[in-house]
């Protein structure tokens, strides 16, 4: 039988803990553009000397091509507008329930984000109007 590394109130007292933190816990964009650039950096420093390599040569294709790139991802987009929609449409059918999931536990979580949002845009529209 294993060992249990923690004791029923001690697991009890970390969930407290947990959600404490997660009732507070926001990141900024700042914040999370900073861990995605963590992310990518130690992902970068794990690959070996070829595969670093290749990645460097991506990048500065992808950097030196910008505007050629994604002229023809709107060239495609455009070529294969039905294509994406079915896609799209097919996706959604069958992910319909976590989708609906999701959004519920979003508008949840940002309750106070939305409203203010709703509110700010009736009160630019009420202004515009006049």
């Amino acid at each position: 039988m294993a060992k249990r590394m923690f004791t029923p109130e001690e697991l009890a007292e970390l969930a407290l803990a947990d959600a404490e933190i997660e009732e507070t816990f926001c990141l900024s964009n700042e914040d999370i553009r900073a861990s995605r650039s963590r992310d990518k950096e130690a992902l970068f420093d794990r690959k070996d000397v070829r595969q670093r390599k290749i990645a460097e040569n991506q990048r500065a294709y992808r950097e030196a091509n910008r505007e050629k790139i994604a002229e023809n991802q709107r060239a495609y987009r455009e070529a294969n507008r039905e294509k994406i929609a079915e896609n799209k449409r097919a996706y959604y059918e069958a992910n319909r329930e976590k989708i609906a999931e999701n959004q519920r536990a979003y508008r949840e979580a940002n309750r106070e984000k939305i409203n203010n949002y709703a509110r700010e845009y009736m009160r630019k529209r009420r202004a515009a109007a006049v």
